[in-house]
């Protein structure tokens, strides 16, 4: 059996997930996907209705950092899957919530990349509103609670006081949608995505 590196799984999986995002027309598919300020990354994400997260932990890899990631991830995604090698399978499952899907990856007969689905992702019973509004970009942000308060006075507001004030001024859903949508309508993520 062949040891898969981070960079084939990514390739393997932007393929599936791409055939996936052509169906469904409005979505986009995004490398490197950074939440908490830049400070971490999911693999690949999925921007539909929905924020849907990949994380890749090859056979190469090390689980070291997953603790860390999860804290983020669970605060922003809908969904998360994380797509694992035969080595970590077992030790990931124990560490990550059940909520998340678990796709194993391995290679065929041929060497062909293959995912086997160990756990189907479920929905998110714990998103934090604050971390969902700091996904917009400071301009995206504004427009969004202007949209909410026209009189707001958004040029005098911190970019943390205008995604407080979003995560407490908006349902659960109608932040998602404004941020779902914000992500879509970004032309250079557009771009990069295709």
């Amino acid at each position: 059996m062949t040891t898969l590196n981070d960079a084939k799984i990514r390739i393997a999986l932007r393929q599936t997930l791409n055939a996936r995002v052509a169906r469904a027309r409005s979505a986009v598919l995004l490398d490197e996907f950074s939440l908490s300020a830049g400070r971490t990354r999911a693999d690949l994400a999925v921007v539909n209705g929905h924020l849907c997260g990949y994380e890749i932990k090859s056979d190469r890899d090390t689980l070291e950092r997953l603790p860390d990631q999860m804290r983020a991830f669970n605060s922003v995604f809908d969904r998360m899957t994380l797509v694992v090698g035969w080595r970590h399978a077992a030790g990931a499952m124990r560490l990550i919530p059940a909520w998340w899907g678990v796709q194993l990856v391995d290679t065929g007969s041929r060497g062909a990349v293959r995912f086997s689905t160990l756990r189907v992702s479920a929905r998110n019973p714990s998103q934090h509103a604050r971390a969902v509004a700091a996904l917009l970009w400071r301009d995206e942000a504004v427009a969004a609670a202007r949209q909410l308060n026209s009189s707001l006075p958004t040029r005098a507001l911190s970019r943390r006081e205008l995604t407080d004030y979003l995560a407490e001024q908006m349902s659960p859903s109608e932040l998602r949608l404004t941020v779902c949508s914000s992500i879509k309508s970004r032309q250079s993520w557009r771009a990069a995505a295709r």
